[in-house]
């Protein structure tokens, strides 16, 4: 300190130093054409100095004879560092204490934060700026520049340099969203509950299929089909479903080839039809009590045999039901 204090003050560094407090007090100062390039002469200077006078951090330790002492005052100074290394300070503008302030790494970055802070409001949108104060291309391209070179310097800066630009950047960038909240006019950070969801009663596919005028199935075929009729029961009661044909006519072929008069050949006749034989057997079942024959028959005969007894003694009945009409 002593040695700095000793050097020649540099009255130039000196007046463009405390020149910049002006600028930021006044930031709209810089949207001047005029006194843009004193504020840029003046930041180009300041920034010049910084980097060529790069600062070393010195921990002191008082030391002693005894070891252990030792180590524990040098646990106090580091636990306290972070404490004592954040020191608000108002600085005098005396032209003699300028090599002193050059040497301080407090003083440094409060120029330098300063500096970013007035960056900040040039580039981004405040309510309260006119629309014609706004920076050119030229000018925005040098304050990008120029905002590196202050974060390379804080990052010079003793003691934790890197650490203390970190927080800066974060910092400002918290300061942007601060500075837009009150651009939106303050809304309330109050969040809206959300409404209740109203419950809705369920529905089953059933009713919901049921509930419809033309039923959707899936499949053109079978929604034609169940839409034909909308009652079910109705549909199942209905004179046009009853398939079911008389026994007389159904049996009318096979009565005329059963008779003995019949010329045609036993292999051609209806009853040795599989298909006609099933049929027959199920409505005989259920019109005819010749179907069932009687419990001492104990002699099974063919198939076609029996079909053909039974038809002939249903004709018979037929024939007995016509005379008594």
């Amino acid at each position: 300190d002593i040695l700095a204090s000793q050097r020649p003050v540099d009255y130039n560094l000196y007046q463009k130093l405390w020149s910049l407090q002006d600028f930021f007090r006044q930031p709209s100062q810089c949207f001047n054409s005029e006194r843009w390039k004193s504020f840029t002469s003046n930041i180009h200077e300041v920034l010049r100095a910084f980097s060529s006078y790069k600062l070393e951090y010195v921990h002191k330790t008082k030391r002693t004879i005894n070891d252990k002492k030792l180590r524990l005052e040098s646990m106090e100074t580091s636990l306290s560092s972070f404490a004592s290394s954040h020191y608000f300070a108002k600085y005098l503008t005396s032209e003699k204490l300028v090599n002193l302030q050059l040497s301080d790494s407090h003083f440094r970055r409060h120029v330098l934060i300063q500096i970013l802070i007035l960056f900040q409001y040039l580039t981004g949108g405040v309510k309260f700026k006119n629309q014609s104060q706004v920076l050119t291309d030229s000018q925005a391209l040098w304050l990008g520049d120029t905002k590196n070179v202050v974060y390379k310097l804080l990052e010079e800066t003793p003691p934790d340099g890197g650490q203390f630009a970190d927080y800066i950047t974060h910092a400002l960038k918290r300061e942007e969203y601060w500075i837009r909240w009150k651009n939106e006019g303050c809304p309330s950070y109050e969040k809206i509950p959300a409404p209740v969801p109203k419950k809705t009663e369920r529905i089953r596919i059933g009713d919901k299929i049921h509930s419809a005028e033309d039923k959707d199935l899936g499949s053109i075929e079978l929604s034609r089909l169940w839409n034909l009729c909308p009652n079910n029961l109705e549909a199942c009661t209905s004179t046009e479903r009853i398939f079911v044909p008389a026994l007389d006519v159904f049996l009318g072929d096979a009565i005329e080839e059963a008779k003995p008069d019949s010329k045609i050949p036993k292999e051609s006749k209806s009853i040795n039809n599989p298909n006609y034989s099933w049929q027959a057997l199920r409505l005989l079942s259920r019109e005819s009590p010749h179907f069932f024959p009687y419990s001492n028959q104990a002699q099974i005969r063919p198939l076609d045999e029996y079909l053909e007894s039974v038809v002939l003694a249903t004709a018979k009945d037929f024939e007995n039901e016509g005379e008594m009409k």
